[in-house]
Formats: structure tokens, sequence, C-alpha cells
């Protein structure tokens, strides 16, 4: 038997052409600086609600470290730990608030695209961590 095991959830992403067919231009990432959607390689890019501006775009890489980072219970202590921190500041919200967006975002992408078998564990993974930070 085996077991799906799922360590983050993130939205679709788009090709590279497709954002700048949407928002008209070409687009650097705000948070790596080093994903452009108008050079080589296209990683793919998603809408993601930590960017408090428009655009809300952000290249698949960076979605992925801080998605995958804010799922962690050792959160504090994960490497990607000063990522989230600092795309906190930038945001201008705390390192709590960024935490409970990309897990609420999570949330909502998981209960779109689990299984059933395998949604109410980390649904309720998810959920026990929202809670941890709203006592915390």
């Amino acid at each position: 038997m085996s077991t799906l095991k799922y360590s983050y959830f993130v939205p679709e992403a788009v090709s590279a052409r497709q954002v700048e067919q949407i928002v008209r231009h070409s687009l650097e990432c705000p948070y790596c600086k080093a994903e452009r959607t108008n050079c080589g390689v296209d990683i793919g890019w998603v809408i993601s609600p930590l960017r408090q501006s428009e655009p809300r775009w952000i290249c698949l890489g960076c979605c992925i470290d801080i998605y995958s980072t804010c799922l962690k219970d050792e959160f504090q202590n994960h490497p990607y730990y000063d990522l989230v921190e600092d795309i906190a500041k930038l945001e201008g919200l705390n390192v709590s608030e960024l935490r409970k967006i990309a897990l609420i975002h999570q949330f909502e992408i998981a209960g779109k695209n689990l299984p059933d078998n395998v949604k109410s564990h980390y649904l309720k993974k998810i959920q026990n961590l929202l809670l941890s930070i709203e006592v915390g």
C-alpha cells in the first residue's frame, strides 16, 4: 500500500509568456530578483496573496520555498526561515502574518486538489498550525 505525502501546496503555475500577456509587460520576481518573465528559462509563475500590492505574481521557485517553509513544524529552525522573514519585512507584515497568509492559501489549494483519502490529514495539519499561530 502506498502513502501519498504532500510537503506543501502551491497554486497552478502559468508560463512567463502568459504572465506578460496578462500584465502587458515583463516582470521580475519581487522576492528573489533573479527570475524574470523575459529571460530564457521559465520556471513558472503564480499569483500569491503574500504580495500586498499589484502585480501579485511571484516565481514558482520562491513560492515553493516560502510555502514549504511555512508548513514545517520546526518553522523557526528551517533553513529558509530568514527568507520568509525578509519577505515579511518587504511586504510590511510580521512573520506570523505572512505565515498565516501562506497557510490559509495552502489550505484553500489543498481543499480543491487533494484526493479525499488524504485530504483530512493534511488539512488538519494546516489547521493545527494556524491555531498555533493564533495562540502564539
